[in-house]
């Protein structure tokens, strides 16, 4: 089992905006790939970090689901669509084991 976790920090004022694209964002990801994808954000630190936590049964299944999401087009239309929200260069991905 494996966890991946996408996080990304919005421009100032605007995580609020952010988030009604983002749980677009989460529902077709959740079509495309058939995992549960989670949205979330910070608590403490950075209060304009946004994240999508998803898990996935081994790193073939997470590479498949990601593969249906890239060729996804309305998930690319809706990433598209959110650009000018995000701080450039934010984006960070994990992937986590299940120890």
């Amino acid at each position: 089992m494996v966890t991946s976790i996408r996080s990304l920090v919005t421009m100032p004022g605007k995580v609020f905006e952010y988030l009604s694209l983002a749980k677009e964002i989460q529902g077709i990801a959740k079509r495309a790939t058939g995992a549960e994808i989670v949205l979330v954000t910070a608590v403490g630190g950075d209060p304009s970090t946004v994240g999508y936590i998803a898990q996935w049964g081994s790193l073939g299944d997470f590479e498949g689901g990601m593969a249906k999401l890239m060729a996804d087009a309305d998930y690319r239309a809706a990433v598209k669509k959110s650009e000018h929200l995000i701080v450039p260069g934010s984006v960070r991905d994990q992937i986590w084991r299940h120890a």
